[in-house]
């Protein structure tokens, strides 16, 4: 483990999908899934606003992937019920 990775805590790991913005953010980390993820980030100097807390704009992004993810979770389910409900069409047309 690096000296980035070495202080995360148990459970977390590298977000699965990233992009230019995060990368240069990051690193982030998240554990969980779906309506379980937690997103997490170890806030350093580069984090910080003039008065040495958090930037707004960094929390703003971490809601942002948030959404992200859940946009990604909402389109899954969405697609999994579409495939259920094709399944018990298919089903009733065999047993009807």
């Amino acid at each position: 483990m690096n000296a980035v990775n070495a202080d995360v805590p148990e459970g977390f790991g590298p977000l699965f999908r990233t992009s230019p913005l995060l990368d240069e953010l990051g690193p982030f980390y998240g554990k969980g899934t779906g309506a379980d993820l937690v997103i997490g980030l170890r806030a350093a100097e580069k984090h910080t606003n003039s008065r040495g807390t958090v930037h707004g704009g960094v929390l703003a992004t971490i809601g942002d992937i948030a959404l992200g993810y859940k946009q990604i979770d909402a389109r899954k389910a969405a697609a999994d019920a579409e495939a259920g409900k094709a399944k018990a069409a298919v089903c009733a047309a065999c047993h009807g």
